[in-house]
């Protein structure tokens, strides 16, 4: 009876060790993906110019406009959007405010 309670007691810890791995693989994989995004966010944001602050990119300003640019990349690279597809999008919305 002893070694049978030991044995549960070790399939128990195995059980709870496989489940603790699979936790740090899923976290280590989000992790990834987050800081795989942000790179192409600042990989584009760095290539666009802000329109309050002269000079300075979507990435260096911390204007309100270019904070909602910097939302809007990451919506947009959520969406499945490529970079060419989001400099698309932002032509279009920059030439239809300029056309008002």
């Amino acid at each position: 009876m002893l070694g049978l309670k030991k044995y549960l007691k070790f399939l128990r810890m195995k059980k709870f060790r496989f489940i603790c791995l699979i936790l740090v693989f899923l976290i280590n994989s989000l992790a990834f993906s987050f800081a795989e995004s942000n790179e192409e966010i600042d990989k584009i944001s760095k290539n666009l110019r802000c329109l309050i602050c002269q000079g300075q990119s979507i990435y260096d300003s911390q204007s309100d406009f270019a904070i909602s640019m910097r939302i809007l990349i990451k919506n947009k690279l959520e969406e499945g959007k490529s970079e060419n597809e989001i400099y698309d999008f932002l032509k279009k919305k920059i030439w239809r405010m300029d056309s008002l």
